[in-house]
């Protein structure tokens, strides 16, 4: 009959030990409720041998009226303070029944109150084992190797508790272990390097082990004590973290299959997890010594810190002897951020294979996969990534852990992730190797067939065993794993920082490309202000005038946008800066000004697109009302307010107290930027009312054109300018049909429209958003098109392909000096930039119209 291994250990790890109804009789354990229901519902079978009291005496009294005041005082305490799981606490002594007891207590799992009591056995004159645990933690933080600080503390552990073997038993990667410090009484048998096979101490007991500091089996022949309890049906008591704990009879058969009586353990905590055990022996019983138990308690936990102490030694012993590290960072740093290819030198690479033994190193990169040793080919290196999962990956057996790739002699790897996004892999590779295993007895005769399946007993024998494994590699240790780690980290360290300057570099440079785009958008727009302004000049004093004014407002409207930081151009500031000109004395006695103005509104951040449009939109109003409005008049007064409403901004200029106005029978500038800016370019709306009373002037801003202060500006800014046009001839002769212009600034769309009918054509359609443009292009067959690439953030490349497929001839313009921004299929296609020189632009429309 086959004997399954696996079968085995998955029993044996179903055994519930946490809850085995049962204690050592060497203390009396009792449980209570923590809150209102402070009475005792457990006792140990043992409380009448003990303490002189029956348990059902006890069932339902309050430990806080059943203990003495002084220690009834110290639990509470304990309790105000947090008894922490899986931590006995020392509360005090009480005398019980003429005997004295050191009282432990203890939160389990399921949230009650468990008290152990354990006779005290030294009087007060008696040597403190604490003293003697400071005297050997003193020689041993001296240790300068962590075989001679093994070897040290199990002699000095045995000397402390008198046992006859102290074996310091270290975890394998395999969850077996092996014996890697000893001391023994002469005649015994030694079990130094012995190797023990993980069902010695299966998955549940390290568990316990963790969470417990100290475990002690006073006699592995005495019968263990039942647990009492005030409610039969009572689930059964959780005693995970109980000292007096009962122990699993498998385990007392193993104890006395090994000749041994007694034990006491103490686990190694090595960075939060259990690296091994201090596991003492004795041919007799143990009389418990809480004193004692105590200071192994405080050995063990040093020791553990000790251990770690060592271990980050040896691992910067590791990396001295490594000072290759540098130069591969630093080569791995320069070769990404030239964009070459990664060259990390052979010479400081194959240190690697010697730090850490191995036949191959290989750093798997999006741009290929550099080896040296052992190479890797890109399926194996998917294989092995996928398994990391981003992370570490470690195995001895890879035919068996990754099948779907054929290693032949290669048995071993080692992944460690530095990157998952792109994947990023430092990989180790081991070959198969014979290995020669010797087991502290025959594991094999640890398992039995049952009716119910394979089944683990305790061996009898613990006679050395030989076995040779074959197929394998040597497995990574913890140390090893910990050092390709710290390479691993480093390395990503390097990516990072080039990660971080390359971005750098890649934002300064899109920053001064805005910064290009941005002032030649501005250039535009003064160029578009200064012809449109001349066309609707009537004199040239009144067009310098105008002028000069037009670009202060835009000039305000910038410097509040810069004093923010990019954040948006706060409205109630830029109303405050147009109107500040406008002041008037109150006349009363104690004189002063006072303003002929009132702002009102809620705090607002006008967008970095709809700032400088709306400081033209104001200045405009404001020239107007003291040219011909409000201002004009001493009693004259002006109302600017906005309120937030569904969907956007409602801004309201109203005056009140001037002269009766009418429409006027001329349009000029002025009142073609207040109606035709707004709508245009920002989307929303636009109403004048010349009321007898005074102008009133309605705008209607969309949401995207504003935001709250404080919130980021997420809006896309305008395409700019580039070259100044080069002085050139127009063509002469009249064009006739349609221009379709795709503009997102009015003033420039205005601008190019002139120009148009200049050149002779019959209509010239202006569109602002990529919506608008489709639909003019879809409804009129135009002779001529103009589109700006970049409308509020939209590309314009749908009409650019509607336009293509409609024959119908285009250019494109961009405040960009480059064609970057065109996609493939318009790369050779006309582009002009910002600001467009009305020759050049002729020019441009004759050589589309009318090819040689």
């Amino acid at each position: 009959m086959e004997l399954d291994e696996a079968e085995a250990l998955a029993h044996c790890a179903a055994e519930p030990i946490h809850i085995p109804g049962q204690v050592h009789g060497y203390g009396v354990l009792l449980a209570a409720g923590l809150d209102q229901d402070r009475g005792f519902h457990h006792a140990s079978a043992n409380v009448a041998e003990i303490l002189g009291a029956e348990a059902q005496a006890l069932f339902g009294v309050s430990w806080s009226s059943w203990f003495d005041r002084p220690l009834t005082h110290a639990i509470r305490n304990a309790l105000r303070d947090g008894v922490r799981d899986a931590h006995r606490q020392h509360v005090g002594e009480t005398e019980l029944s003429g005997r004295s007891f050191e009282v432990y207590v203890h939160r389990n799992p399921q949230g009650k109150l468990l008290f152990e009591l354990l006779p005290r056995l030294r009087t007060a004159a008696a040597p403190s084992p604490v003293d003697a645990v400071q005297a050997t933690l003193a020689h041993l933080a001296q240790r300068e190797s962590l075989d001679d600080l093994l070897r040290d503390a199990a002699q000095a552990t045995r000397q402390l508790a008198g046992l006859d073997r102290v074996m310091i038993y270290r975890f394998l990667p395999d969850a077996s272990g092996e014996v890697a410090a000893e001391s023994v009484e002469v005649g015994l048998e030694p079990y130094l390097g012995l190797r023990y096979p993980e069902s010695d101490i299966p998955a549940q007991a390290r568990k316990l082990y963790l969470e417990t500091p100290v475990r002690l089996i006073d006699d592995a022949h005495a019968p263990l004590v039942g647990l009492l309890a005030a409610d039969p049906e009572a689930p059964p008591l959780d005693l995970s973290w109980a000292l007096v704990r009962g122990t699993s009879p498998v385990h007392l058969q193993y104890l006395r299959n090994m000749g041994s009586r007694a034990s006491l353990t103490l686990p190694l905590v090595v960075r939060g997890q259990l690296w091994g055990l201090v596991a003492g022996h004795h041919g007799q019983p143990i009389v418990p010594d809480p004193a004692l138990l105590t200071a192994a308690q405080l050995l063990g936990s040093l020791l553990g810190m000790l251990i770690e102490q060592q271990l980050n030694r040896a691992l910067d012993r590791r990396k001295s002897r490594t000072p290759e590290w540098t130069q591969i960072l630093l080569g791995l740093e320069a070769s990404v951020l030239e964009e070459k290819e990664i060259d990390l030198g052979s010479a400081s690479f194959e240190t690697l294979l010697e730090t850490l033994p191995c036949s191959g190193v290989t750093l798997s990169l999006p741009s290929g996969h550099r080896s040296v040793g052992t190479p890797l080919t890109s399926e194996e290196v998917e294989a092995l990534h996928a398994r990391s999962d981003g992370g570490s990956f470690a195995t001895d057996q890879l035919e068996a852990t990754v099948p779907e790739v054929a290693w032949g002699a290669r048995a071993g790897a080692l992944v460690e992730a530095i990157s998952s996004d792109p994947p990023v892999d430092l990989i180790w590779l081991r070959p198969a190797e014979d290995q020669i295993i010797t087991w502290a007895g025959d594991k094999r005769t640890a398992l039995t067939h049952t009716d119910g399946g394979t089944r683990l007993h305790p061996r009898a024998s613990f006679d050395a065993y030989m076995e040779t494994v074959r197929g394998q590699a040597r497995a990574w240790t913890p140390e090893e794993r910990r050092f390709a780690r710290a390479l691993a980290d480093a390395l990503g360290a390097a990516l990072e920082t080039v990660s971080q300057i390359r971005s750098q570099r890649d934002r300064l440079q899109l920053f001064i490309h805005e910064l290009n785009h941005r002032a030649r958008n501005v250039l535009a727009l003064v160029r578009s202000l200064i012809r449109q302004s001349k066309r609707y000049a009537a004199d040239i004093e009144g067009y310098g005038e105008a002028l000069e004014t037009r670009i202060v407002a835009l000039a305000t409207a910038h410097d509040l946008l810069t004093g923010s930081s990019g954040s948006g151009v706060d409205l109630e500031k830029l109303a405050a800066t147009e109107l500040a000109p406008y002041r008037g004395r109150n006349g009363g006695e104690s004189g002063g000004e006072s303003p002929r103005y009132r702002i009102e509104g809620p705090p607002v951040l006008l967008q970095s697109t709809a700032g400088p449009l709306m400081a033209l939109v104001l200045h405009e109003l404001a020239t107007n009302a003291a040219k011909h409005g409000a201002f004009s008049f001493e009693a004259g007064q002006v109302a600017l307010s906005w309120a937030k409403v569904p969907g956007g901004l409602d801004v309201r200029w109203t005056e009140s107290g001037g002269p009766s106005t009418t429409p006027p029978t001329r349009t000029g500038l002025g009142r073609a930027i207040l109606e035709r800016t707004v709508p245009f370019e920002l989307d929303g709306t636009a109403d004048l009312e010349f009321r007898p009373e005074g102008l009133e002037a309605r705008f209607w801003l969309p949401s995207a054109c504003f935001s709250e202060p404080r919130t980021r500006d997420a809006s896309t800014e305008p395409e700019g300018a580039a070259d100044e046009p080069r002085a050139a001839e127009a063509p002469s002769g009249p064009h006739r049909g349609a221009v379709l212009v795709v503009e997102d600034s009015l003033v420039i769309a205005m601008e190019l429209e002139e120009v148009f009918y200049d050149l002779g054509f019959d209509q010239v359609d202006l569109a602002a958003t990529l919506m608008q443009g489709l639909a003019r292009a879809r409804a009129v067959d135009y002779a001529f098109a103009v589109l700006d690439i970049n409308l509020r953030g939209e590309l314009s490349f749908p009409i650019a392909d509607l336009l293509v497929e409609r024959n119908v001839p285009f250019i494109f313009a961009s405040g960009y000096g480059d064609t970057s921004s065109l996609v493939d299929r318009f790369r050779h296609h006309p582009i002009m930039t910002k600001p467009i020189g009305r020759d050049d632009l002729a020019r441009r429309v004759q050589a589309e119209l009318e090819p040689e």
